[in-house]
């Protein structure tokens, strides 16, 4: 495949590492009311991808050089809260060109043309659940959103010991795919899965891109 069908796909977990938090200090655990309260207090902040769109980002986030992904158009990070967001772009039609030029994949997009969707959900969600010791991957919806086709995935594995959680949104417009990426440690899943969810579900396309 071309290079383009590769730029959404490596999704490094390895920058938690970066956060300078006392890791052995965390608590262990947190329920799922503690989470709704967090939810029900979070603030967002608009934030513009590009000139194409745009989707609401935890206002305690902030602009991330230290996530050193250079393919992400959007790179955000809260490391005292150990939760982290990146936002992928690319050209759908760049996409297509390279199915084409796969023999098995393009078999199976000829034999049904919505099922490049599945095709591109399915390859970066599994090579990013591959970047982890016993990732696993698991499809949580799959719906029409903001006038865009969407899949939501959560994914849970493993890096240099440390147990993750990901949440990621893929969406598909007439002229790009998006993948919203959010994750934090597997022990705060419980505590932030509300506002990840909020923010991977929020990405809307100005109506001129689509």
């Amino acid at each position: 495949m071309k290079k383009a069908v590769f730029i959404a796909f490596l999704v490094a977990p390895g920058f938690l590492l970066l956060a300078g938090c006392n890791l052995s200090s965390l608590r262990e655990s947190f329920d799922k009311d503690e989470g709704k309260e967090v939810l029900a207090k979070a603030k967002f902040d608009r934030v513009l991808i590009d000139s194409t769109g745009e989707l609401q980002v935890y206002a305690s986030m902030n602009r991330s050089d230290e996530l050193q992904n250079k393919e992400a158009v959007l790179r955000f990070a809260d490391p005292y809260k150990e939760l982290y967001l990146l936002v992928f772009k690319e050209e759908a039609e760049g996409f297509r060109v390279a199915i084409e030029n796969n023999d098995s994949l393009y078999q199976r997009y000829q034999k049904d043309t919505s099922s490049i969707m599945d095709i591109y959900s399915n390859l970066t969600t599994g090579t990013t659940a591959k970047n982890l010791s016993s990732g696993k991957d698991s499809l949580l919806a799959s719906k029409t959103l903001h006038n865009m086709s969407y899949r939501a995935y959560a994914i849970t594995g493993t890096y240099k010991k440390i147990p993750l959680f990901y949440l990621k949104g893929i969406y598909k417009s007439n002229r790009y795919y998006y993948q919203v990426v959010v994750w934090t440690l597997a022990n705060r899943r419980n505590l932030y899965e509300g506002v990840m969810k909020k923010m991977i579900e929020s990405l809307e396309e100005e109506s001129n891109s689509q």
